[in-house]
Formats: structure tokens, sequence, C-alpha cells
């Protein structure tokens, strides 16, 4: 329990500080930063899911 809420933290944490530290940077490939955290956070997300299924 605690270790899938931590999983579903460190995947939000994760998202934000990359896509703010994009946006601070003015980065070009700010698109591809949204694209890639999505997918880590959702993968963060789907094995938090998957461990409280468990």
């Amino acid at each position: 329990m605690l270790f899938a809420s931590f999983f579903l933290f460190m995947a939000l944490v994760f998202f934000f500080l990359i896509t703010i530290n994009a946006i601070v940077k003015r980065d070009r490939n700010i698109p591809l930063y949204i694209f890639l955290t999505t997918i880590l956070s959702g993968l963060f997300f789907y094995f938090s899911i998957d461990i409280f299924a468990k």
C-alpha cells in the first residue's frame, strides 16, 4: 500500500519537474518532454495500480 502510493507520488513529481524545467528553459522540445513524461508517469501509475490490485 505504501509502496503503491510512493509510485504514484514519484510519477507526479517526475512529470511536474521535467515539464516545469522545460518551460522555464524555453526549450523547443516541450511537446516531446510532455509526451515522454506522460508515458513514464503512466508506467509508474500502472505499476502502482498493479501493486494495489495485489
